[in-house]
């Protein structure tokens, strides 16, 4: 099972000096500009990312400081994930890397493809991951979905998208039970985001589809507290719910207007928030009501990140970066030094340690002694050094 949170872009490491004037500043990974394509942490501590041209990074210091793993690699990376502390994979085009030791060691796999008719070594751009044991994983490319039992050693194809799909993501919550993320092409200018769904372990998939139109279907987020409850957001202010894992989505209303939803994120059932297109919204009862708390034209919200019922986050375009200390109701903008940065996703593992990624990239962490100060540190990192 994945662990940490998966960043597909890059990170910025930053420090604040005091919560309403915070100086923020660029750190990690310069001077390297491949863009990263995922970050995962299995603890506050211990953090990876991969990206283009063979990007591959460790931290063991909550991201103030950034090492190459070492792996003689030039292809794309995509994906990485852990089972546990000791064993992970990364991904990549024909590309497949594993540790049993915590990233101490990586090796290279010579996947074989056990499908017939086709047989030979896995040769696939892999897009996305998840593994939910040592030994059990499944992996998405453009329009399959593979199964390994043997920690990636061998893997065989469970599902084909029908035509014009193509996956996006992959998150198992539980030993049976996943999902993927697709986007179906309708034309040549558009198409619209399919969620894919297993209730056995893969054995067999199921496309849910959410409406008929296309307007419809186009959601940007999709977020689960459990195997059965979750939220979807999308264009024109859609917000969809669902307490059957999936069978079943109610409409909530959220916001009159055509403005684009990007992120949802709940702390527990009944306490959520969503970004986007100027706007953030809040939620106390479940999506029942959702109460606007902030309207501003000039903001672009890409991701929400809440580490309780109180203490959260949001970032954006240009640099965009928010808090909140009382569940959402009000919002502090911070000034930054970020302005030609698109921050696409904040994550914090606590009220003190959090991390930001954004466009070129960046990574970006910072160690917050609240209230009065957050204090951001520097530093830099290559993949040839």
């Amino acid at each position: 099972m994945k662990k940490g949170i998966v960043f597909l872009t890059s990170i910025l490491i930053f420090f604040l000096s005091d919560f309403a004037h915070a100086q923020w500043q660029w750190q990690n990974p310069l001077p390297q500009g491949n863009d990263i394509k995922e970050i995962i942490f299995t603890d506050e501590n211990t953090g990876w990312i991969v990206g283009n041209g063979g990007l591959s990074a460790y931290t063991a210091d909550g991201g103030e400081n950034w090492n190459a793993i070492g792996i003689e690699c030039y292809n794309d990376l995509n994906a990485i994930c852990f089972a546990d502390e000791m064993h992970g994979w990364i991904f990549g085009k024909d590309t497949i890397f594993r540790t049993t030791n915590g990233g101490a060691d990586w090796e290279p796999v010579a996947a074989v493809l056990i499908n017939p008719p086709f047989g030979g070594f896995f040769k696939e751009n892999v897009i996305d991951a998840s593994f939910v044991d040592s030994s059990r994983g499944w992996l998405i490319t453009g329009d399959k979905i593979f199964f390994t039992q043997d920690a990636g050693d061998s893997w065989t194809e469970q599902f084909c998208l029908p035509g014009q799909h193509y996956s996006k993501s992959i998150c198992f919550v539980d030993d049976t039970t996943g999902y993927v993320t697709a986007w179906k092409k309708y034309t040549s200018y558009g198409g619209a985001h399919t969620l894919i769904k297993t209730t056995d372990g893969g054995e067999t998939w199921t496309i849910i589809t959410l409406f008929n139109t296309v307007v419809d279907n186009s959601m940007s987020c999709v977020y689960f507290i459990n195997p059965l409850e979750g939220w979807v957001v999308g264009e024109i202010g859609r917000i969809w719910h669902t307490t059957n894992g999936g069978e079943d989505w109610t409409y909530q209303y959220g916001i009159t207007g055509n403005i684009d939803f990007y992120s949802v994120y709940f702390i527990d059932n009944n306490h959520g928030w969503i970004a986007g297109e100027g706007c953030i919204l809040y939620t106390n009862n479940g999506g029942e009501d959702w109460t606007i708390a902030l309207l501003q034209d000039d903001l672009i919200l890409n991701t929400v990140h809440f580490v309780d019922e109180w203490n959260g986050w949001v970032a954006g375009s240009e640099g965009a970066l928010l808090y909140s200390t009382d569940g959402g109701i009000n919002w502090v903008q911070i000034n930054t030094s970020l302005s030609d940065v698109d921050l696409c996703s904040v994550h914090f593992s606590d009220n003190y340690n959090g991390w930001a990624v954004g466009a070129s990239g960046t990574v970006s962490y910072t160690h917050l002694t609240l209230p009065t100060k957050i204090k951001w540190c520097r530093s830099r990192w290559s993949p040839y050094n």
